[in-house]
């Protein structure tokens, strides 16, 4: 009997929903990891918000900690992109800044140095 409830519990345990999405969801921009039961996603090399879209409807219901964007050239991210995610910390963007000079420099107001 014992036995069986811990097969059970086992079974629970193992059945029971990570909160990072799965990879092929987020796949090849994006990576989760999870911490002391807080899950991170970093998306990286992404060249417009269409990149972004998928990894974040399969955070949608999910408990997110924070999301990392790295690298990337996003002109910009639609204002209801996140309205359905439960991110519990601010969302960090870092874009390298050759990155942004080198594909905005045929604007004569953002000038390259």
């Amino acid at each position: 009997m014992l036995l069986r409830i811990l097969l059970i519990i086992l079974l629970i345990s193992w059945l029971a929903e990570s909160a990072c999405p799965p990879p092929e969801k987020i796949y090849p921009f994006c990576t989760c990891r999870e911490e002391n039961k807080q899950s991170s996603m970093t998306c990286r090399n992404m060249q417009s918000f269409e990149d972004l879209l998928l990894p974040i409807q399969a955070t949608v219901k999910r408990d997110m900690f924070s999301l990392h964007i790295i690298n990337s050239s996003l002109l910009y991210i639609p204002n209801g992109l996140f309205q359905e995610t439960n991110f519990k910390e601010e969302k960090s963007f870092a874009v390298s800044p050759r990155r942004f000079i080198r594909r905005y420099a045929k604007f004569p107001y953002l000038k390259a140095r």
